[in-house]
């Protein structure tokens, strides 16, 4: 009987130190991964306050920050033909009511604002109108 114990805490003892040795070189694989490069954002070539038309896709906005641990969420906005992302302001309603959804080919016309925040994105765009391409 005493025997028997032993064994089974030996055994978990065993599972404990392999699921250890697991997490740590999964950690380390993690750690070790080329971080991504995030998108370049270049001054607009219209001045803030003007008139835009971009086409591109709706995408998930990628963060400045690409080090570390990363959030679980999306914030929907524009990728533009040329790669550039911008942030969209007054089409959240429309996207939650499934009006776009990730991949759509849309033209977007509006307002170029300045954005500060966690977003690598080229400004906001102030959204007058939305067109399904």
């Amino acid at each position: 009987m005493k025997q028997k114990k032993i064994a089974s805490i030996i055994v978990i003892l065993i599972l404990l130190l392999a699921i250890g040795a697991f997490a740590g070189v999964a950690f380390l694989q993690i750690k070790k991964a080329a971080p991504i490069t995030p998108t370049p954002s270049p001054t607009p070539s219209v001045p803030l306050g003007q008139k835009i038309t971009v086409k591109g896709k709706v995408d998930c906005l990628p963060f400045k920050n690409t080090g570390g641990v990363q959030p679980m969420m999306c914030a929907i906005g524009l990728q533009a033909d040329d790669g550039t992302y911008w942030a969209l302001h007054d089409i959240q309603n429309d996207i939650v009511q499934g009006k776009y959804a990730g991949g759509d080919k849309i033209e977007v016309i509006g307002t170029i604002t300045a954005y500060e925040g966690p977003l690598q994105v080229s400004g906001t765009i102030n959204v007058t109108s939305v067109r399904v391409l």
